[in-house]
């Protein structure tokens, strides 16, 4: 029979109370934090399961922001292109009102100056931006795609090659010859004289002192040539010169390609642009501006053939804009349901992490008291059991 000792008794009973205190204050430590885990070591698993789930949480929170920021970019280019759909619709009503044979000169005038104002509108459609960004420049946000310029020209006999071999600019004034037409207020790194050849001019702002447009001159102000119609006007430009102002539609000479994205899940990539190709049509096409230039140059000649012609280009550019509103359509469609999803996953992720971190406060209650119960026993039990002292023995 072993023989207990009063040292290893109290040894036994001081490491019981030290016990039940630990497990004491351990409860007492998650219920006054609300956490079943308060540090790594007190369940490494469910710490590491926790630490993923907060990590996915994070990611989530990215790709919801992500999600907001490209609906809302979406929602500038949808808008954009229904204020752009109506406008081409009212161009084509007005197409249609001139393209009537009842119609005079003046009439035609006036119709012409509602289609030029349109025309302004698109142009500034076309620089709609989003948090400072041009949307339809593809990857080239801070570049606008197209912009009215202010031009002008000084013709003289000179190379028609646009090489500026005088003080004056740029081709030869030739009788009956359409000739390119450049604007020397504006650089271009494609041309021998660094200066770009003008295209889409806005009919009615070109301007010519001392000539008539339709007697000495006339324009093609879709493709930016001029053609000489008198030996007035060749005669003007080897006397003196000819000065042409007029007011044009420049596309940038910038690459307008390219996707905007934003990650909107795990390995899920969504392009949240469509590009100037796209909505206003490429240089092989008949883009927006021409549809509409070519209408105007009808109204402002009074040419009827040219205005029932532009109305079959303003019904391909109307198409466009629609092929490109429904496709941003589908994409902000499939933003709304990945942001539904998100959502969703954000709830189950935050369940998952609520039964790992969060306390049930009823069992901890349960247990707290059930271990203080314990813990004032041991108290009780051992101030009896190492009450005696040595002479209690004697």
């Amino acid at each position: 029979m072993s023989r207990i000792t009063f040292t290893h008794m109290n040894a036994v009973v001081q490491g019981n109370l030290a016990g039940n205190y630990s497990k004491l204050s351990k409860l007492q430590e998650q219920l006054s934090s609300g956490k079943a885990i308060t540090r790594p070591s007190d369940a490494p698993i469910q710490t590491t399961n926790d630490l993923e789930l907060r990590s996915n949480l994070k990611a989530m929170g990215q790709y919801g922001r992500n999600l907001q920021d490209g609906r809302s970019y979406l929602g500038t280019i949808d808008s954009t292109l229904t204020n752009s759909t109506s406008l081409f619709q009212s161009v084509r009503e007005l197409a249609i009102q001139g393209d009537n044979s009842t119609n005079t000169a003046v009439q035609r005038s006036y119709i012409g100056n509602e289609v030029r104002q349109v025309l302004l509108q698109m142009v500034g459609i076309s620089n709609t931006t989003y948090k400072g960004d041009f949307v339809f420049s593809g990857k080239n946000t801070d570049i606008p795609p197209f912009q009215v310029m202010k031009g002008s020209e000084s013709v003289d006999n000179v190379d028609n090659t646009g090489a500026d071999v005088t003080d004056t600019f740029l081709t030869v004034a030739e009788l009956n010859t359409p000739l390119s037409i450049f604007d020397r207020n504006s650089n271009d790194s494609s041309t021998p004289s660094g200066n770009p050849i003008v295209e889409k001019i806005i009919p009615g702002t070109l301007e010519i002192q001392g000539l008539d447009e339709g007697t000495d001159y006339k324009v093609d102000y879709v493709n930016g040539t001029i053609t000489y119609l008198t030996n007035n006007a060749v005669a003007q430009a080897a006397g003196g010169g000819i000065d042409l102002t007029f007011d044009w539609i420049r596309r940038a000479e910038e690459d307008l390609s390219g996707d905007i994205l934003r990650q909107i899940d795990d390995s899920v990539i969504a392009k949240v642009n469509v590009t100037a190709d796209d909505v206003f049509g490429s240089n092989t096409e008949t883009d927006t501006f021409e549809a509409i230039i070519k209408l105007l140059q009808g109204l402002h000649a009074n040419e009827q053939n040219n205005i029932s012609d532009s109305i079959s280009e303003i019904d391909e550019v109307l198409e466009r804009t629609l092929s490109a509103a429904a496709v941003i359509g589908s994409r902000a469609n499939q933003m709304d349901g990945s942001m539904d999803r998100i959502g969703e996953k954000v709830i189950e992720t935050t369940r998952l992490q609520s039964n790992i971190e969060d306390l049930d406060f009823a069992k901890a209650i349960s247990d707290f008291t059930l271990h203080e119960a314990v813990y004032n026993a041991s108290l009780q039990s051992a101030a009896r059991v190492l009450q005696p002292t040595l002479s209690d023995f004697i």
